[in-house]
């Protein structure tokens, strides 16, 4: 997906707000903030993954709303 230059500022925005959450601490020293996007939908997800065990401790939005909101025609190709 090729972004516009405008997309691009906000996307590395998004990126160092993350990386200072991150850095800051607020979730302690074993969890972390990470954000992506849906390969399905597109739509943002964000995580707080446990560092040492990968495990996804809470996702926003939950998978089960992102697979309810799916185009019910492009999910059955």
């Amino acid at each position: 997906q090729v972004l516009t230059p405008r997309e691009r500022a906000d996307q590395a925005k998004l990126i160092q707000a993350v990386k200072s959450v991150n850095q800051s601490g607020v979730f302690g020293s074993s969890d972390e903030l990470t954000f992506s996007s849906d390969p399905e939908s597109g739509r943002p997800i964000i995580r707080l993954v446990n560092k040492d065990t990968k495990e996804v401790v809470r996702q926003i939005p939950a998978d089960y709303l992102l697979r309810l909101s799916e185009d019910p025609l492009r999910s059955s190709r």
